[in-house]
């Protein structure tokens, strides 16, 4: 059975800030004159620098027709960030999921200090 992802191997969410949820969307267009059952391993090795959801994490792809999943990125570290999805279409790819790669480059607050000096005038010590 064919069933077609996309994005095919990737999903870039580019910039995004600091532990704040982002949502892009995947969608998987199914092909064949049969029914897909879908199904969505969420990784947790990768926690410690971003953790993600998954809406829904499975299904049915109906016949000649498409699904759309949600992933939502909360990032936890600043940096380049990339983290594997496994999408498992049974019967399709000889059994193993096909991997898509959530990527995103996590950012903190950008502070700009307009002086090097700081003039405290006169100040009275007790």
């Amino acid at each position: 059975p064919k069933v077609e992802i996309k994005p095919t191997d990737r999903l870039d969410f580019g910039e995004i800030f600091l532990r704040n949820p982002d949502t892009l969307g995947i969608q998987l267009i199914n092909n064949s004159d049969r029914r897909q059952i879908l199904g969505i391993t969420l990784n947790e090795e990768y926690k410690v620098l971003a953790t993600y959801k998954v809406e829904p994490e499975s299904g049915i792809i109906e016949k000649n027709s498409a699904a759309h999943i949600q992933v939502t990125l909360t990032t936890k570290k600043l940096g380049d960030i990339t983290l594997p999805l496994s999408i498992n279409i049974i019967g399709s790819n000889n059994g193993l999921p096909h991997i898509l790669n959530i990527i995103a480059f996590s950012t903190g607050p950008k502070v700009d200090v307009g002086s090097k000096e700081v003039d405290f005038k006169d100040v009275n010590v007790l």
